[in-house]
């Protein structure tokens, strides 16, 4: 087996094992990586809340393609050792359609793009049908054709699903809402506003 076979179908092997997450567009604008100047804090409020019992769990609903895992694991580690009491849960936020489905929608498009720069002549010829002008056209650009399906395809539908937010709720609340803000919280935002719960 040539090596530019075992190529295509490794990249064949990886689309298909691929999962995609899939959140929607919100009009809204995403946050800030910038993370805003610490708000100072007040050391009653903190140890007021430190000794708080939570009841409820703090809920953080954040856009999963946006890059901001690592931000809501530094939050849940400061929490958890400010406020033991406190639950900390990481959830997708929730989006609205069509975008979810227009997403989804390019996936299979890039898969089914990919076997036919593979198989493309072999599907054809079984159909027995002649090639139609756009094949043609991928056929005589495999490389960009396949460059523009894997990652101009993924970017487009990255893009559909990215919301940019990032909510904090508790208890039904929101308490911090990135969408609104344009920014991500920090620690210090976050102990504030529930001391400003517990008080």
């Amino acid at each position: 087996m040539e090596l530019k076979s075992v190529v295509w179908i490794c990249f064949i092997t990886t689309l298909l094992l691929e999962t995609i997450p899939f959140n929607a567009k919100s009009p809204e604008a995403q946050p800030s990586e910038e993370t805003p100047p610490p708000t100072p804090v007040d050391y009653d409020i903190t140890q007021k809340v430190s000794n708080a019992y939570f009841k409820k769990p703090l809920v953080i609903e954040y856009c999963q393609v946006c890059s901001y895992k690592s931000r809501v694991d530094q939050l849940k580690n400061a929490l958890s050792s400010v406020y033991p009491s406190l639950i900390v849960v990481e959830e997708d936020y929730p989006t609205p359609q069509p975008w979810p489905l227009i997403a989804q929608l390019l996936s299979y498009l890039r898969i089914a793009g990919i076997i036919l720069l593979v198989a493309g002549d072999h599907i054809f010829s079984y159909l027995q049908t002649n090639y139609p002008p756009w094949y043609l056209y991928m056929k005589n650009n495999k490389f960009s054709a396949g460059i523009m399906l894997y990652f101009g395809v993924n970017l487009i539908s990255n893009w559909m699903i990215s919301t940019g937010a990032f909510e904090v709720i508790y208890d039904g609340q929101i308490l911090y809402s990135g969408l609104k803000t344009q920014q991500l919280p920090s620690v210090d935002d976050i102990i504030v506003l529930l001391g400003n719960i517990v008080n």
